[in-house]
């Protein structure tokens, strides 16, 4: 289904999302609620006697969007699936938030993963509880994704007594885990960092699940999280998770398979299924992991395995520069792992790097550790998240103010490529990976508007609103929301300089991929009229997506900017008559218009033509004047020869006339 139309607050208690749901801010549903979130009581106009909860998702923890539509429409009554969503005013907050409606589920198996409870039988499991979770996680799994929220406190017991599994797309995959319930791998990763994953996370979940579920407790509640990883790096998860409990016979094979910390060894819903019905799966061989024969000290602590001292090296990157760069760290793996390629492999990392140089190093010791845990996440200075976690990793960094320059540092040192490059040989579904990065670097080699950090952010984070610090609290999540948030931000003095800042023209740029990238160029122009023209032409395109006019208050800060492209023209009648237009247009509230009029090709050329017409006419006229003066110089000359003649004939006349006289009177 089609997300719901944003429609604004209704009177009194009542929120409404579109024409259908109401929210009721004063009814809380508690038992909903994930941890620290909040939800509440939704009614449904077509189906009033239904039953449903509205969640509100938090700003800084974006939803998975891109799974709302699919989930909705999975025919699977053991998974809780939404119904409805979109952006509602939450006069509470004072701002708009996402919020997403779901059937209620039912009642709660479990209130509180810390506390104790009723255990259930293993008949139970076996019959009602199993069968509803992978039903529910093969219904996931079809669609290509993950659940990553497979825990007690997400399993819900309906009215009619089958078991539902609870809802995974109000926030980032696997964010609200417990370490516990998390692989290895994935537990050495932010919780906004740790990804979608692969279905085996989800198997893995599950396994815990079953065993608290039997033990009617968390066996591992109180442990402090970097101890329990500790724990299941040095002895494994089964002896780190279940050891002191006492599990029924028959669920220790299944719980056991699913809780396996090498993923080639992890049961899979196929192999679920055949033990659920004949008891049995077949037993997978794997060779042993490498021991050291002696062990490799490091801060005080020797390692016999590759995994924990890369661990220890990603916390203290600055230590471990020392003995990577001695070759003792060579030595080490080639002599007493036995591992010749991670030895050479980090020969060529170390000569590949500068000595002294800090960014350098840390690079170096970034990449030491992907060759010693190829399955733990990306570690980079403060960053750690798996390829699929860098989007809400980001999201995170700018949510809580920090520069996010550990990240950025990653895609441009391709730290994300070489992470692929130590998984073994490249496989075919690599490819498009290795693509999206090399491009997420170019976009954040770009300086200009609509490029850097900010872009990365939204190409990674489809759920993610704008930051624009002029619409944040508008909660803008797609190109159609953005022309009735601007005008609300216009009418309430909001709207900063430039109109369209960094994040937003980032955020228009990912969302809004069939509007091109002229206005991006425009944006970027040393020219002022060029600049503004970028503007009008974006929030033009903006406003066709809105389908309706921007509103006079946005469309009157824009007039204010047009100048520079109105003195383009050189006609000064006309240059007035289209600030009347514009004029006309803006209180009207039509920014298509209002672009037609300044870019007009037809106006513009007849100016153009008249300008040049008017230029040719002048330079014409100018000619003639300048003949004229060159004419008037030599007046004065010419009078002086023609004088010089006139004299010259007079003078002969009148002595011809003397002489004349002169025989008369001699005569």
């Amino acid at each position: 289904m089609a997300p719901v139309e944003v429609e604004a607050q209704g009177a009194g208690t009542v929120v409404r999302l579109g024409e259908r749901y109401e929210i009721l801010p004063g009814t809380p549903l508690a038992e909903f609620a994930p941890l620290g979130g909040e939800a509440y009581r939704a009614i449904d106009r077509a189906r009033p006697s239904t039953a449903l909860y509205a969640l509100l998702t938090e700003p800084g923890a974006p939803p998975r969007t891109t799974l709302l539509e699919p989930i909705a429409d999975i025919q699977i009554d053991t998974l809780v699936r939404p119904v409805a969503w979109g952006t509602v005013d939450w006069a509470p907050r004072g701002r708009r938030l996402f919020v997403i409606v779901f059937d209620e589920p039912g009642e709660r198996l479990v209130a509180d993963g810390a506390a104790s409870f009723t255990p259930l039988s293993d008949e139970e499991i076996l019959t009602n509880v199993l069968p509803a979770t992978l039903a529910a996680l093969k219904g996931v799994f079809d669609l290509g994704t993950t659940h990553r929220a497979v825990r007690p406190t997400n399993l819900f017991r309906a009215g009619d007594g089958r078991i539902v599994l609870g809802e995974c797309v109000s926030g980032p995959p696997a964010a609200a885990q417990p370490i516990a319930f998390e692989t290895i791998e994935n537990s050495l990763a932010h919780p906004m960092g740790r990804g979608a994953g692969m279905p085996g996370d989800d198997l893995y979940a599950l396994g815990l699940t079953l065993a608290m579920l039997l033990l009617g407790r968390d066996p591992v509640a109180g442990v402090p999280d970097d101890e329990l990883i500790s724990a299941k790096i040095a002895r494994g998860s089964v002896a780190a998770l279940l050891t002191g409990t006492n599990l029924p016979t028959r669920m220790l094979e299944p719980v056991r398979g699913l809780l396996a910390d090498d993923p080639r060894e992890r049961w899979t819903l196929q192999d679920l299924g055949i033990w659920l019905t004949s008891r049995r799966v077949p037993l997978r061989q794997l060779p042993p992991q490498k021991r050291a024969a002696r062990p490799f000290e490091f801060e005080g602590e020797g390692h016999i395995t590759a995994r924990p001292l890369a661990r220890a090296f990603a916390k203290s990157p600055v230590a471990a520069v020392k003995p990577i760069r001695s070759g003792d760290l060579e030595a080490w793996l080639a002599r007493s792992l036995g591992d010749a390629d991670a030895a050479a492999q980090i020969a060529r990392a170390v000569e590949g790097s500068e000595s002294g140089n800090p960014a350098s190093e840390a690079h170096l010791v970034a990449r030491v550790a992907m060759v010693l845990d190829p399955a733990a996440p990306l570690r980079y200075g403060d960053l750690a998240a798996s390829l699929d976690g860098l989007g809400p990793a980001l999201a995170a960094t700018f949510r809580s103010g920090s520069a996010a320059t550990a990240i950025a540092d990653a895609i441009m040192t391709r730290l994300a490529q070489f992470w692929i490059s130590v998984q073994g040989p490249l496989r075919p579904e690599q490819m498009p990976i290795l693509k999206a990065f090399d491009r997420l670097r170019l976009l954040l080699e770009d300086r200009r508007f609509g490029f850097g950090l900010a872009r990365i952010l939204y190409e990674l984070n489809p759920g993610l609103h704008c930051l624009s610090p002029a619409l944040e609290r508008e909660h803008v999540m797609d190109g159609a929301a953005v022309i009735p948030a601007l005008e609300r931000a216009a009418t309430e003095g909001r709207l900063g300089e430039p109109l369209i800042d960094r994040h937003l023209a980032a955020f228009v740029a990912a969302r809004c991929k069939a509007a091109g990238t002229d206005w991006l160029d425009q944006l970027a122009s040393p020219k002022p009229e060029a600049r503004i023209l970028g503007t009008l032409s974006i929030l033009a395109y903006l406003e066709g997506l809105a389908r309706g006019k921007a509103g006079p208050a946005l469309a009157q800060r824009v007039e204010r900017e047009l100048p520079p492209a109105i003195e383009r023209l050189h006609g000064r009648t006309r240059r007035m008559t289209l600030r009347a237009t514009l004029s006309r247009l803006a209180a009207e509230g039509q920014l298509g218009a209002m672009l037609a009029a300044v870019a007009d090709p037809v106006e513009i050329a007849r100016d153009e033509a008249e300008f040049r017409a008017a230029r040719a006419e002048q330079a014409s006229i100018r000619a003639e004047l300048a003949a004229l003066a060159s004419a008037a110089a030599a007046r004065p000359e010419r009078a002086a020869d023609l004088g010089g003649t006139m004299s010259f004939a007079l003078a002969s006349a009148l002595a011809a006339v003397v002489a004349v006289g002169t025989l008369v009177v001699g005569g």
